[in-house]
């Protein structure tokens, strides 16, 4: 994958990104926000009240406006935000059909046991 040309840290290895709204391109545009998520070389381990957080990816997005944010998460966060998103494209355009192959990239996409919003792997 491709890193963003405003990308902040080059230790970061992209797992996937869309900068701008021409897909696919990673031409420097400013104008254009964007988004890339990825996995640092080096995972980062916080630990308040007694718990411990580990952190191995970056979610950041640029914005024409307001510059780039990069957020420190894991594989539960990138959920979080996955699920939030395709909420509120549903709710957006309720018309619009979504199914697992679209969101996942897998073949088998979502099922019985595994819908929208589960939990289930």
């Amino acid at each position: 994958m491709k890193r963003p040309w405003w990308c902040q840290d080059p230790t970061c290895t992209p797992d996937s990104a869309d900068v701008g709204a021409r897909i696919g391109s990673f031409d420097k545009a400013p104008e254009e926000s964007g988004f890339c998520c990825g996995r640092v070389a080096e995972p980062m381990e916080l630990t308040r009240h007694g718990r411990t957080h580990v952190n191995d990816g970056h979610f950041c997005f640029r914005s024409a406006v307001r510059g780039v944010t990069m957020l420190e998460i894991n594989s539960g966060d990138l959920d979080i935000i996955s699920r939030t998103a395709v909420r509120s494209l549903v709710a957006r355009d309720p018309t619009r059909h979504f199914n697992g192959r679209w969101y996942t990239g897998r073949e088998e996409g979502w099922g019985a046991d595994n819908p929208p919003g589960s939990r289930a792997r």
